[in-house]
Protein backbone atom coordinates (compact mmCIF):
# COMPACT_ATOMS: atom_id res chain seq x y z
CA UNK A 1 0.00 0.00 0.00
CA UNK A 2 1.37 3.55 -0.76
CA UNK A 3 0.55 6.81 0.96
CA UNK A 4 -1.26 7.92 -2.14
CA UNK A 5 -3.78 4.89 -1.95
CA UNK A 6 -4.78 6.07 1.48
CA UNK A 7 -5.35 9.78 -0.21
CA UNK A 8 -6.96 7.72 -3.21
CA UNK A 9 -9.54 5.89 -0.34
CA UNK A 10 -10.39 9.35 1.31
CA UNK A 11 -11.66 10.49 -1.82
CA UNK A 12 -13.44 7.18 -3.00
CA UNK A 13 -15.09 7.79 0.60
CA UNK A 14 -16.01 11.03 -0.50
CA UNK A 15 -17.49 10.23 -3.59
CA UNK A 16 -19.66 7.09 -2.16
CA UNK A 17 -23.40 7.39 -0.05
CA UNK A 18 -23.41 5.46 3.39
CA UNK A 19 -26.09 4.82 5.28
CA UNK A 20 -23.75 5.67 8.33
CA UNK A 21 -22.57 8.78 6.75
CA UNK A 22 -21.41 10.04 10.01
CA UNK A 23 -19.23 6.92 10.96
CA UNK A 24 -17.87 7.59 7.56
CA UNK A 25 -16.90 11.17 8.23
CA UNK A 26 -14.89 10.09 10.76
CA UNK A 27 -13.59 7.49 8.61
CA UNK A 28 -12.63 10.17 6.09
CA UNK A 29 -11.26 12.89 8.39
CA UNK A 30 -9.11 9.86 10.29
CA UNK A 31 -7.79 8.40 7.54
CA UNK A 32 -7.14 12.07 5.63
CA UNK A 33 -4.74 12.93 8.84
CA UNK A 34 -2.95 9.57 8.27
CA UNK A 35 -2.05 10.27 5.15
CA UNK A 36 -0.19 13.57 6.04
CA UNK A 37 1.44 11.48 8.98
CA UNK A 38 2.77 8.69 6.29
CA UNK A 39 3.84 11.75 4.24
CA UNK A 40 5.81 13.07 6.90
CA UNK A 41 7.57 10.04 7.49
CA UNK A 42 8.70 9.73 4.02
CA UNK A 43 9.48 13.33 3.33
CA UNK A 44 10.68 14.74 6.59
CA UNK A 45 11.91 11.59 8.54
CA UNK A 46 13.98 9.71 5.71
CA UNK A 47 14.33 11.70 2.80
CA UNK A 48 15.54 14.95 4.62
CA UNK A 49 16.24 13.24 7.62
CA UNK A 50 15.45 15.72 9.67
CA UNK A 51 15.75 14.55 14.22
CA UNK A 52 12.92 14.65 16.66
CA UNK A 53 12.87 17.99 18.09
CA UNK A 54 11.21 17.06 21.54
CA UNK A 55 11.29 12.99 23.22
CA UNK A 56 8.04 13.74 25.20
CA UNK A 57 4.71 12.69 24.37
CA UNK A 58 4.01 10.04 21.56
CA UNK A 59 5.20 9.03 18.25
CA UNK A 60 2.92 10.94 16.30
CA UNK A 61 4.20 14.23 18.72
CA UNK A 62 7.96 12.90 18.05
CA UNK A 63 7.41 12.23 14.42
CA UNK A 64 5.76 16.05 14.03
CA UNK A 65 8.52 17.62 16.18
CA UNK A 66 10.41 16.64 13.02
CA UNK A 67 8.96 19.27 11.25
CA UNK A 68 10.58 21.71 13.50
CA UNK A 69 14.20 20.47 13.10
CA UNK A 70 16.55 23.82 12.20
CA UNK A 71 19.35 22.03 10.91
CA UNK A 72 18.09 22.76 6.99
CA UNK A 73 20.52 25.84 6.19
CA UNK A 74 17.53 27.20 4.12
CA UNK A 75 15.23 29.40 5.96
CA UNK A 76 12.65 29.37 3.99
CA UNK A 77 12.24 25.77 4.42
CA UNK A 78 12.61 25.70 8.09
CA UNK A 79 9.40 28.38 8.03
CA UNK A 80 7.78 26.14 5.86
CA UNK A 81 8.17 23.23 7.73
CA UNK A 82 6.89 24.62 10.58
CA UNK A 83 3.72 25.96 9.26
CA UNK A 84 3.18 22.53 8.33
CA UNK A 85 3.85 21.59 11.65
CA UNK A 86 0.86 23.96 12.94
CA UNK A 87 -1.34 22.76 10.09
CA UNK A 88 -0.69 18.72 10.48
CA UNK A 89 -1.35 19.49 14.29
CA UNK A 90 -5.00 20.69 13.65
CA UNK A 91 -5.37 18.05 11.38
CA UNK A 92 -4.01 15.90 14.14
CA UNK A 93 -6.64 17.10 16.86
CA UNK A 94 -9.93 16.73 14.10
CA UNK A 95 -8.21 13.07 13.72
CA UNK A 96 -8.61 12.59 17.89
CA UNK A 97 -12.04 14.13 17.62
CA UNK A 98 -13.47 12.29 14.84
CA UNK A 99 -11.64 8.70 16.97
CA UNK A 100 -12.61 9.52 20.52
CA UNK A 101 -15.16 12.06 20.68
CA UNK A 102 -18.34 10.67 19.49
CA UNK A 103 -21.00 12.70 21.22
CA UNK A 104 -19.23 15.28 18.44
CA UNK A 105 -20.99 15.24 15.19
CA UNK A 106 -18.31 15.11 12.03
CA UNK A 107 -19.81 16.75 8.82
CA UNK A 108 -18.85 16.05 5.29
CA UNK A 109 -17.84 19.45 5.15
CA UNK A 110 -15.81 18.35 7.88
CA UNK A 111 -14.53 15.42 5.83
CA UNK A 112 -14.02 17.42 2.65
CA UNK A 113 -11.63 20.01 4.46
CA UNK A 114 -9.52 17.50 5.85
CA UNK A 115 -9.03 15.94 2.40
CA UNK A 116 -8.31 18.61 0.64
CA UNK A 117 -5.94 19.78 3.30
CA UNK A 118 -3.95 16.53 3.73
CA UNK A 119 -3.34 16.78 -0.18
CA UNK A 120 -2.21 20.24 -0.10
CA UNK A 121 0.02 18.77 2.73
CA UNK A 122 1.35 16.26 1.27
CA UNK A 123 2.24 17.99 -1.80
CA UNK A 124 4.18 20.53 0.40
CA UNK A 125 5.83 18.05 2.25
CA UNK A 126 7.35 16.59 -1.33
CA UNK A 127 8.21 20.34 -2.05
CA UNK A 128 10.26 20.33 0.86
Amino acid sequence: MSNQDVLTYCYEMLGGNSQLQHIQNRNIVSRAYYFTYYECIEHIQKRLGWSETTHKGGVHVRTLSRLLDKTSNDDQKIKQAALLHNRMINLKKLRTQADYRLQLKITKAAAEYCVREAEKIGIELSNL
